[in-house]
């Protein structure tokens, strides 16, 4: 009796033992870092993806950053199995994509895309397949290439120098300035010259007026 009575009393905890046990190493498993086992480039007429294996889904940080132009997927929680650590891709838009263990505690494996315009992103995953697609940035492309807008120099007309007109004592005058509205330049040149007689004509007879004023007073 006394026998049957332990074996009683030990099977729930012994129940209790297993499942507990068993919950750890579940939870175990779960926190295991994912296993980055592949970075390769997928390419049709349309856009660029990279595409990441890993043992697991992993969602990731994404960061574009500037000076130079990059982008930076991070994925949190991982390992990098991947030997090579350049991938020695071009075309017009990437340059090369990096490949490192960036942190081991947390682990942290880091994927750098290198890029050589602007850029725009969007990610998905297939399985265990983490895909980051890019294409150019069209409306910052467009931005870049529009050339500044600035205020038009452009010259004024340079006045029209009029010829001195021979035997007149004038200087040069700007035609802009001196022609009347609707007149033209034999026009004016006309004018200059009845003006120069009449000139010439009022000193003649104050010459000879001035002489006879001499004369009527030696007398």
């Amino acid at each position: 009796m006394k026998s049957s009575r332990r074996t009683g009393l030990r099977l729930p905890f012994l129940t209790v033992l297993a499942f507990a046990t068993l919950s750890h190493g579940q939870t175990s498993d779960s926190q295991a870092p994912a296993i980055v086992r592949a970075v390769g480039v997928m390419v049709d007429k349309h856009e660029t993806a990279v595409e990441i294996v890993c043992s697991r889904p992993i969602p990731p940080t994404i960061t574009q950053v500037e000076n130079p132009a990059r982008l930076v997927v991070d994925l949190p929680n991982s390992v990098m199995a991947v030997k090579r650590k350049r991938i020695d891709f071009k075309n017009d838009s990437i340059s090369a994509i990096r490949v490192d263990q960036f942190q081991r505690s947390p682990a942290i494996v880091r994927v750098v895309v290198d890029l050589l315009k602007p850029t725009s992103y969007r990610w998905d995953t297939v399985d265990n397949r983490l895909l980051v697609h890019l294409r150019p940035d069209e409306s910052a492309a467009a931005a870049s290439s529009k050339p500044p807008t600035v205020p038009a120099l452009t010259s004024s007309p340079l006045p029209v120098a009029v010829p001195v007109v021979p035997g007149a004592t004038g200087t040069v005058v700007l035609a802009g300035n001196r022609l009347a509205a609707g007149g033209s330049l034999p026009q004016y040149h006309e004018g200059r010259r009845q003006a120069t007689r009449a000139c010439r004509r009022r000193r003649a007879r104050g010459a000879v007026g001035g002489r006879g004023r001499v004369t009527q007073r030696t007398q």
